[in-house]
């Protein structure tokens, strides 16, 4: 049985869901995570094992702990770090789920979820504009990885069900 691993990798695929039935499907098989994306969605893969930073970095953001990022595109240079991922079509970032006791805003975020995919409250609640104000952050859905930037625009929240 495999354990649970990973956060993000459901994320991402949600936005991949809905186009796999147009085109065929890729497969990215690596260690312990393995996922399918449309292939319009890119033609290569890149996958770099990111050893992340000390637990005790001080950083906007705060430190990032290890993870493995999968970043689909179709022309070079290949994304190879966090960041520049998000300028790829589809990028997977698979966090071990056991290394964020060390990282507290990463724990947080992952406890939110938690909390949030148990007592399913009522997803309309998040989605009210932000203006990157302090009181907003009530209302913030869980994310990772965390970023450093507030949500400004939460729209269609909803629940779904995976195996």
């Amino acid at each position: 049985m495999i354990k649970r691993l990973w956060i993000v990798l459901m994320v991402a695929l949600l936005v991949a869901l809905p186009l796999a039935a147009q085109d065929s499907a890729n497969t990215v098989s690596f260690n312990e995570v393995a996922f399918a994306f449309p292939a319009s969605l890119g033609r290569n893969v890149s996958i770099v094992q990111v050893p992340g930073d000390a637990p005790t970095q001080e950083q906007p953001g705060g430190p990032v702990p290890p993870h493995t990022l999968f970043s689909i595109y179709n022309n070079a240079p290949a994304p190879n770090n966090l960041f520049e991922a998000f300028n790829a079509p589809l990028s997977v970032v698979a966090i071990r789920t056991a290394d964020l006791a060390e990282y507290p805003m990463y724990q947080a975020q992952l406890d939110a979820l938690n909390n949030l995919v148990s007592n399913r409250p009522d997803l309309n609640t998040f989605e009210v504009p932000s203006m990157g104000r302090l009181e907003d952050a009530a209302v913030d859905l869980p994310y990772l990885p965390v970023m450093n930037a507030s949500q400004v625009i939460r729209a269609q929240a909803n629940y779904i069900t995976t195996n």
